[in-house]
């Protein structure tokens, strides 16, 4: 009511000419700007607030603060709401209330239920409907475009779609408003321009948080408004007493009078001259007692805050040329005597020492709560004489704006991480987190123990089943099919790069590679006509092997590119290609045959459509067991098998494009392990994550 009611009198200063650029609002804390600020702003008195938190808690920027943190992650829902709520979308409270229900009923996020609302919303009123839905798609579109365009840029594309920046412009102070949101994207563009853009918005949004005292910053009370660019700034300044320090102004108002310092009742006091005083509780109730110097300390302490506070007010009136204004609450029957709770109660009858009849010169004025609609005085209504101001009209809704896709091309090794279990896939692949290193889940006390053990034993460590590939492949890559042989000790030591080998390794990898050698497939190999070993390939889901007619109908991952490599890659007589996947999995048992159906089905696809992509008539892929040189797997493929091919890549191509990542069915070792998902994003427990054996679950 207070607020209301200076508001009124300042409102009335500058309708009777008065300008508001000779007009400031002194304040004790920053906290209280708003409240006037908001005051001012309904009257249609334009106003510029300085210091505190006057430009952070600006309600365009908050919108747009939690726009830039919705972006950075969907699912911090209280940016979330703040962006609904706010004339970005403008749903109703209904809205929201229907979505946190949805979202605590379905055990999901809100995000999750604008994305697939179902019969969500059936009951809503129709603008929130639509609102809701255009939200859910313009917003995709805009988290997938994060990634690659600048945060000043994302701020003006959300503008636009919205048609937020028209809503500011017709509010009061619009012109205001608007410098603030372009403050923001100068603080973004300088933020980028000083190296900052690595970051992304996560690291903008860090960078607010350290300025902003309303987002957990220390130095927020420095940042202003931003002053309305091209014109000279004619508004209400508000600004603290310690802000107004030096400055002089033509009308002050010092306002809050009614409210009081808070005296703090702290455990433990400790005066100048080394006395001391402690609170001390009462046990067993929740009485306090002063004990030893505490209370004479206490009023000490009391003291000096008073005096401090008639110092700082006296600064504050002193700042006025013409006028000065005093507002706050009073306690009216206690008035001569000076009690109260505020600085009224002494400043008051300094003043006034008679409410009856005030001195020559000052001006009383009481105002109850009831009057204030009398007393209201409209600027809006004066600079359009017999118009009402209307309702601002919400924006229409935003265009829609298609999502990108989550990847541009796909190898085949993401394809089938993607196949082994989409939420790892999604982990490290889309949200960039880096694979756990082996062993680092080890206690200090078992790496230890491990290399005591190595130790004693006096070899090199054993490879792992990744290295044990990659040096295999590496041997084979240096054979010559024409003129086969084992490779020696020295080329295996070569091919290894300076890691130790132990013997009894080094003869598996030996007698691998020879077997191959004397193989029928080596053989064959060595009558190609070309040979091409590391051969990378890439082709666009959809288009048509060469000198093929383009699809009737193109998948809807179409224009996806697909990349990878051939081990080997030999061109036959009769356009037939060959291709040969070398695999040194330890079979233990298995037949190969059952092994590549259940675990490499999806790279020989990749393979045939990569080989007719190329010009091949017909190809064949054969996956070579390094244990089983004897029973090579092979599927042969002809370019009418193409069509069928990009169908079925299409099938798992499509759910990543969808942006489908569930959680493998059969979680265990050789899937988890690695996963910086495990133990923590993932749903499965580490117990059941670290099976060795690979049983389906559910």
């Amino acid at each position: 009511a207070e607020a209301r009611a200076l508001a009124a009198r300042v409102a009335e200063l500058v309708a009777g000419g008065a300008k508001p650029g000779d007009v400031v609002v002194l304040a004790r804390a920053s906290t209280d700007l708003r409240t006037y600020e908001r005051a001012l702003e309904n009257l249609g008195v334009p106003t510029y607030t300085i210091g505190g938190r006057g430009y952070w808690a600006h309600p365009q920027v908050v919108d747009l603060l939690a726009y830039l943190s919705a972006l950075a992650n969907p699912r911090e829902e209280e940016a979330l709401y703040t962006v609904l709520a706010s004339r970005l979308v403008g749903v109703g409270l209904d809205a929201l209330v229907v979505l946190a229900a949805a979202a605590r009923a379905a055990a999901r996020d809100p995000w999750w239920v604008l994305r697939d609302p179902g019969g969500t919303f059936d009951e809503l009123a129709a603008p929130d409907r639509d609102r809701l839905a255009a939200f859910a798609r313009w917003f995709a579109g805009e988290r997938a475009a994060a990634s690659r365009v600048g945060i000043e840029e994302l701020i003006e594309r959300a503008l636009e779609l919205t048609g937020y920046d028209l809503a500011m412009l017709a509010m009061p102070g619009g012109a205001r408003r608007l410098a603030n949101v372009r403050k923001l994207m100068r603080l973004a563009r300088a933020h980028e321009a000083a190296g900052g853009g690595g970051g992304g918005l996560r690291a903008f949004l860090e960078l607010v948080q350290r300025r902003s005292p309303g987002w957990g910053g220390a130095d927020g009370s420095r940042e202003s408004e931003a002053p309305v660019e091209g014109e000279a700034l004619d508004a209400v300044r508000l600004m603290t007493i310690h802000r107004a320090k030096g400055l002089e102004f033509e009308i002050v108002c010092v306002a809050d009078l009614g409210r009081g310092p808070r005296h703090r009742a702290e455990l433990l006091r400790i005066g100048r001259d080394g006395r001391l005083g402690l609170r001390l509780a009462e046990p067993g109730t929740a009485k306090r007692e002063p004990a030893l110097h505490y209370a004479e300390l206490g009023a000490e302490q009391q003291r000096c805050e008073e005096q401090e506070e008639r110092r700082l007010f006296y600064v504050a009136m002193t700042r006025a040329r013409e006028r000065l204004i005093l507002s706050g609450a009073a306690k009216l029957d206690a008035w001569s005597c000076g009690a109260g709770g505020g600085p009224i109660a002494w400043i008051g009858p300094a003043f006034v020492p008679d409410l009856s009849s005030p001195p020559e010169g000052v001006r009383l004025t009481l105002v109850g709560p009831e009057d204030l609609d009398d007393r209201t005085c409209d600027m809006r209504q004066l600079d359009r004489p017999g118009q009402e101001p209307g309702p601002i009209e919400p924006p229409p809704p935003p265009p829609t704006v298609e999502a990108a896709p989550p990847v541009a091309h796909l190898s085949y090794t993401a394809l089938r991480e993607y196949e082994r279990c989409g939420y790892r896939f999604y982990a490290e692949r889309m949200l960039g987190l880096p694979e756990v290193p082996e062993g680092a889940d080890r206690t200090e006390a078992e790496c230890a123990d491990r290399r005591e053990r190595i130790g004693r034993a006096g070899v090199p460590a054993p490879l792992s089943g990744a290295a044990r590939g990659v040096l295999a492949h590496a041997l084979l890559e240096r054979l010559d099919f024409r003129r086969p042989a084992p490779p020696s000790a020295a080329a295996i030591a070569a091919a290894a790069g300076g890691r130790a080998v132990g013997a009894g390794e080094g003869q598996e990898l030996a007698a691998m590679v020879g077997r191959f050698a004397a193989g029928s497939l080596c053989a064959r190999l060595g009558r190609a006509r070309e040979v091409r070993r590391e051969q990378r390939f890439s082709f666009a889901l959809g288009d048509p092997p060469l000198g093929d007619p383009a699809p009737a109908a193109a998948p809807a991952a179409a224009g996806l590119v697909i990349t990878g490599a051939f081990d080997v890659l030999a061109r036959e007589s009769g356009g037939r290609m060959l291709v040969v996947d070398y695999k040194s999995d330890r079979l233990q048992g298995a037949d190969p045959a059952s092994v590549v159906e259940a675990g490499y089905a999806l790279q020989r696809l990749v393979y045939a459509l990569a080989a007719l992509h190329a010009g091949a008539e017909k190809v064949e892929v054969v996956h070579m067991f390094l244990e089983r040189v004897d029973g090579p797997v092979a599927a042969s493929f002809a370019r009418a098998d193409a069509d069928r091919l990009q169908r079925d890549l299409a099938g798992v191509t499509e759910r990543v494009l969808r942006r489908e990542f569930p959680v493998t069915v059969a979680p265990h070792r050789a899937i988890c392990r690695g996963c910086p998902a495990e133990g923590g994003l993932c749903s499965w427990p580490l117990e059941t994550t670290r099976r060795p054996a690979p049983e389906r679950l559910g």
